[in-house]
């Protein structure tokens, strides 16, 4: 990713390149690998090889905003041997694509009310079945940790029940549309006929059970703090779905991401993930769980940080906890005495194609970055 991550690691560079004449005392810079995907470079870490008690995470989204707390999560990645048989006769073969949707951060953005393409595609699949629907592929997303903003399956149809699911796709369509209204500007979803080959379809009693899986799959926000009801504190992100040949198998393999800030629904979720899968005659199996890290509001390194904010910009930056995964959690977990914050420049649509940073931040957090710097002893910059 060209902004989140990586604008925090072209400023710990940066530091490097210019620490003749950056005023600081001594410094430990970490780069780690696998962020997005588990923080396993963070976890790999020999705690040995740190002596720093302060902690800065350069991984944030928004300038003027500290964390410092995060949610936990985890992945569970689901598989399906499918049989297939010949293209079925008297079928048309058509494709349905969901694109143009706006995706985003899984975390970040998963109470924005964005809708999942993934969702959206099996839900059109299940109200075509009752005319005989077929399904030959099925693809949706790239990325755990982001709202799947394309799908797209491939799908035969009885050349004399076509008519009749044109009317139920259309209907489905204008639907969605106005459920997601706004939120959704650019949603295109198109069911275009192609020209046959000789591929095979799903076999009718896997495409049902896969079908019925991704309906009941949850997906989005599943509680909201108590304590504090505008703060998730549980979701949940169907990321990726994909037909594809295993070890010259045909399967099906599906990517759950689930978050939390309280450990026992992360526990509760991936239960629940885990059982719609072996309710529908699925594998599962839960990877790269990692922990949430519990705020506090009383380290002497974010009094600091907010004074030297304070003075330097004429405003108060806020403090905060979110709803996706930090590596400070195994920070705190490795080092439970750090003084721990993360901050960074502003950044929209990250874990989407149209990731980008603002500019303009980067340069009033990087002058932020070295300020604070000047103000304090050692530190430990984490960064992906």
């Amino acid at each position: 990713m060209g902004a989140d991550n990586g604008i925090g690691a072209a400023a710990m560079l940066a530091i490097i390149a210019e620490h003749q004449i950056i005023k600081h005392g001594p410094l430990e810079l970490l780069f780690t690998t696998s962020e997005e995907v588990g923080f396993d470079g963070a976890k790999a870490l020999d705690p040995s090889w740190i002596k720093s008690r302060k902690i800065i995470n350069l991984d944030s989204e928004d300038e003027g905003e500290f964390f410092i707390g995060c949610a936990g999560g985890g992945r569970v990645n689901g598989s399906w041997d499918l049989g297939y048989v010949n293209q079925p006769k008297n079928h048309q073969e058509y494709r349905l694509e969901i694109t143009k949707l706006v995706g985003g951060h899984s975390g970040m953005e998963i109470d924005l009310g964005y809708a999942n393409a993934i969702k959206l595609m099996g839900r059109i699949l299940q109200g075509l079945q009752c005319f005989g629907l077929k399904v030959s592929a099925l693809n949706g997303g790239d990325q755990m940790n982001a709202i799947p903003s394309e799908a797209e399956a491939l799908v035969f149809l009885p050349i004399d029940q076509v008519d009749q699911a044109m009317l139920i796709f259309n209907g489905l369509v204008t639907a969605m549309r106005r459920e997601y209204g706004p939120l959704e500007p650019n949603l295109q979803i198109t069911l275009e006929k192609m020209d046959s080959d000789d591929g095979g379809v799903i076999l009718p009693n896997d495409q049902e059970k896969i079908l019925q899986m991704i309906a009941a799959l949850p997906n989005g926000v599943v509680r909201f703090d108590p304590n504090k009801p505008t703060l998730v504190e549980t979701s949940n992100n169907i990321g990726i779905l994909k037909t594809d040949i295993v070890a010259g198998r045909y399967q099906l393999l599906i990517t759950a991401m689930y978050r939390s800030s309280i450990e026992s629904q992360m526990d509760y979720l991936e239960s629940v993930i885990g059982s719609v899968f072996q309710l529908a005659d699925g594998k599962y199996e839960a990877l790269n769980r990692y922990p949430a890290w519990e705020p506090n509001f009383g380290t002497q390194l974010l009094a600091l940080a907010q004074s030297v904010y304070q003075n330097l910009y004429d405003t108060r930056a806020e403090v905060k906890t979110v709803h996706a995964g930090l590596e400070c959690a195994v920070w705190s977990r490795m080092f439970p005495e750090a003084e721990i914050i993360s901050f960074d420049p502003t950044m929209r649509k990250v874990h989407s194609p149209d990731e980008e940073v603002d500019i303009d931040s980067v340069g009033r957090f990087y002058d932020f970055l070295l300020e604070l710097l000047q103000n304090t002893g050692r530190f430990v910059m984490p960064m992906t």
